[in-house]
Formats: structure tokens, sequence, C-alpha cells
């Protein structure tokens, strides 16, 4: 029985390893999205009205 739940453990440890590594891909995609949607808005400001071109 000792062995079965060493298993499981040892099962669930790899799985948590696993959600953890998704976890930060799915963070550094977040960080690259906002960067990108951030640099595109600063470039697309439009220009106030009667400003001097």
């Amino acid at each position: 029985m000792l062995n079965d739940r060493e298993q499981t453990i040892r099962r669930q440890a790899e799985e948590l390893g696993r959600l953890r590594e998704q976890l930060e891909q799915a963070r550094h995609t977040i960080e690259r999205l906002e960067a990108g949607k951030n640099a595109s808005t600063l470039r697309h400001v439009p220009e106030p009205v009667g400003a001097a071109t």
C-alpha cells in the first residue's frame, strides 16, 4: 500500500511540474502579447487636432 501511495505522489509531483511549466509559458506569452499591444498602441496614437506638422 505504501508503494501505491509513493507512486501516486510521484505522478502528482510530475504533473505539478508539467503544470508549472505550462503556467510559466503562458505568463511569457501574455507578457509578449501585452508588450506587442503596448508597442502597437503607441505607434497608432492619433495626432492632436491643430498639432503643428
